[in-house]
């Protein structure tokens, strides 16, 4: 069940999200083509990649403003404390930062926009997860190969770990030698920071997969069949189920809220967001 006054409790909770008291005179949605990836930062807010840019979900205006004011194909994204770290693909701006064909790693900051960190012109990363344990490892999944990339340096330096061919990844949050990736024969866990994987013991077959920063290797993830689990990849027989998306979810976020989760998914009616385990969901941002 959607429903957009649930809204307002989100909003008191800590998140900034788009649609907290809706009216007849809010803006029309912006066309975001599709989603590709979603992502909290520190402060609960909302962050939406697509294929016309990354979005931020605003409570206040209750909008959906274009980081940057600049549009491009956003494929990876991740938080990065108050900044965005970004992969994909240049849209009509072609500059230092958005070099086609693939514009690498590119961070937003507050305080000085787009910026290339690394990479320019040579990759797009079409997942990047982050760790709030250790600010400078940035881990992703470069589209040319499969294979782990891992920064140690917030992103400047890159070195392969695994040869995977992974669908999308998470960081543990408390350790981030813990990496989860999703495969189509199911999720695999390391714990030597993406050197070796083995499979995740009694996990269902996730797709997309976020890192639940409530215990050790926890993940919040979409299965195949759109049902939302919550579990620990470190930890046999803990997955519990968290209601399901409409149709495939192409992305999963979660930040903490009132002692417990806040989940947002990307599925067939849009950006959606549950404070009570799945079973009831808020639209903030609908399909375009």
């Amino acid at each position: 069940m959607t429903r957009p006054s649930r809204l307002t409790a989100l909003c008191f909770a800590g998140l900034t999200l788009a649609g907290c008291a809706p009216s007849a005179d809010d803006p029309a949605p912006p066309d975001l083509g599709h989603v590709h990836a979603l992502a909290f930062d520190d402060a609960g807010e909302l962050f939406v990649a697509s294929h016309h840019g990354v979005y931020a979900i605003d409570a206040a205006e209750r909008t959906a403003e274009l980081v940057g004011d600049v549009e491009f194909d956003a494929m990876g994204m991740a938080g990065a404390g108050e900044d965005i770290l970004a992969s994909g693909h240049p849209g009509d701006l072609t500059d230092d930062v958005f070099v086609p064909p693939d514009i690498g790693l590119v961070r937003h900051t507050p305080e000085r926009g787009w910026e290339s960190v690394a990479l320019a012109g040579q990759t797009d990363f079409h997942g990047l997860a982050t760790s709030d344990a250790t600010p400078d490892v940035v881990a992703g999944l470069p589209a040319d190969r499969d294979a782990l990339a891992v920064s140690e340096d917030g992103g400047t330096t890159w070195t392969d770990r695994a040869t995977v061919e992974a669908r999308d990844l998470a960081v543990d949050h408390v350790d981030p030698a813990i990496v989860v990736v999703t495969t189509e024969d199911g999720p695999l866990v390391s714990r030597d920071a993406g050197r070796t994987f083995a499979p995740v013991e009694d996990a269902p077959l996730l797709v997309v997969v976020a890192a639940d920063p409530t215990r050790e290797g926890g993940v919040v993830g979409v299965a195949a069949d759109s049902t939302i689990w919550r579990g620990s990849a470190v930890m046999p027989g803990t997955f519990e189920r968290l209601g399901a998306s409409q149709g495939p979810a192409v992305a999963v976020a979660v930040h903490p809220v009132r002692g417990g989760l806040a989940v947002a998914v990307a599925d067939d009616r849009g950006v959606v967001v549950s404070d009570d385990d799945g079973n009831t969901w808020d639209l903030v941002l609908p399909a375009s």
